[in-house]
């Protein structure tokens, strides 16, 4: 238990996980370029709101009865993409994590139709304060 006036001027990390199983599906009428331009087919499930420099690893596996694939997007000081196929995971490490976002995007990539995705996506956290 700490005390008041007792504290140092050090810097305290904090490592946060978080888990999601997430499903989306997604009628493409024109095929996705790589990257995808159009923002409004992804979701936001991560937003930094704070002045923190948040680093952290992005886990994303992509169950292989999913139609799609899912294409994460994350956004440091540029936005890199980054998309995982059926019955494939993918485990990135990114420095400054701004937001992380996700679609469903074709499988094989350029394709139209209906697609869907049943994923889970873990991420780690990490910061000074």
């Amino acid at each position: 238990m700490g005390c008041r006036g007792c504290g140092t001027s050090s810097y305290d990390n904090v490592n946060d996980s978080v888990c999601m199983d997430l499903s989306r599906s997604r009628t493409i009428a024109v095929a996705d370029p790589t990257p995808i331009t159009d923002l409004n087919v992804f979701s936001t499930i991560y937003t930094d709101a704070t002045n923190f420099s948040i680093n952290g690893t992005i886990l994303v596996v992509n169950a292989s009865t999913s139609t799609g694939s899912v294409a994460v997007m994350i956004n440091e000081n540029t936005a890199t993409q980054f998309t995982v196929a059926p019955g494939e995971s993918e485990a990135r490490t990114f420095g400054n994590i701004n937001s992380i976002q996700v679609a469903v995007t074709s499988f094989p990539l350029n394709q139209t139709g209906t697609f869907s995705a049943g994923f889970q996506i873990s991420f780690t956290l990490n910061y000074k304060f």
